[in-house]
Parts: C-alpha cells; structure tokens; sequence
C-alpha cells in the first residue's frame, strides 16, 4: 500500500520514473517492510500470550505505535537536508528525497492503521498456534540433519 501511495503522490507531484526515483522506491522498500514487521512480531507476540485476537491486536499496536512513529519521523528528517539542497545536485536530488520521505510517511501511517487490522483479519481467520518457542525446540531438534541422516537399507 504504502508504495501505491508513493505512486500516487508522484503522479500528483508530475514526477517521471527515472533512475533516481525508482533508486528512491528501492531504498524505501526496506522501510516500509521495517515498518510493517516491527507491527506484526509484536501483534504477533501477543497472540502468543494467549490473549484473544482482537485484545492482542489493541495491545500489541498500542505498544509499538510510539516507536513506529519515531522511527518514521527520524527517517523522514534525515531526507530533508537533500530536499532543501541548492545548486545542480540539489536540483537533482528533490525529486529522490520527496519520494523517499513520502513513501516513509505514508508506511507509518499503513503500519499504525491498516497493518493491525489485515493482522486481526487474518489471525482471526486462520488458526493460531500458540506454541511456545520451548517447547517446539525438542520437535526441531528431533528433525536434525544427524539424526535424519540414516540410510535406509533395503532387505531381501
């Protein structure tokens, strides 16, 4: 979604698709999947806890929300020194910032809104399992390569 927008906000803003605007929309692809993670393992944690979807979604965003959009602020103020650079490689470098601080803006805000609800949809739809990191542990590590490493031998 977030890159959608970005798409959107360069039509409105008359930006082309060249090489310095699509390496902007490569960059901001690692943000906006931080962004979205960041959301999801703590939702995610929660349900784990064994609360209910829908408690877990409330709780998991309402904990992350402050960092999701520190983040995104950070990120967006690093890019607006070289939005407000004068000269050739100013000139050169708007278009890149804007489309990087866009799509950073609108990840945070997908991330604080529409990330927990496509978690609460799909967690609710599909079934959890609730199993501890611990306790699946000895099932992984009865599957080990040394202990799957037998050759069967055929008898006659």
């Amino acid at each position: 979604m977030s890159i959608i927008g970005t798409f959107a906000v360069m039509y409105l803003f008359g930006y082309s698709l060249d090489n310095l605007s699509l390496l902007a929309l490569t960059l901001s692809v690692g943000f906006v999947v931080d962004d979205a993670i960041v959301m999801l393992e703590n939702v995610s944690r929660h349900l784990e806890m064994g609360k209910s979807v829908m408690q877990a979604t409330l709780d998991g965003s309402k904990e992350i929300a402050f960092t999701i959009v520190s983040m995104t602020i950070s990120l967006a103020a690093v890019f607006i020194p070289v939005m407000f650079m004068g000269g050739i490689l100013g000139r050169l470098l708007h278009e890149f910032a804007v489309v990087i601080i866009v799509a950073v803006l609108i990840s945070g805000f997908v991330s604080l809104t529409l990330t927990p609800m496509m978690c609460a949809a799909s967690s609710a739809s599909s079934k959890v399992r609730r199993t501890s990191p611990s306790r699946a542990w000895p099932r992984c590590s009865s599957r080990s390569p040394t202990s799957s490493a037998r050759i069967p031998t055929s008898r006659r």
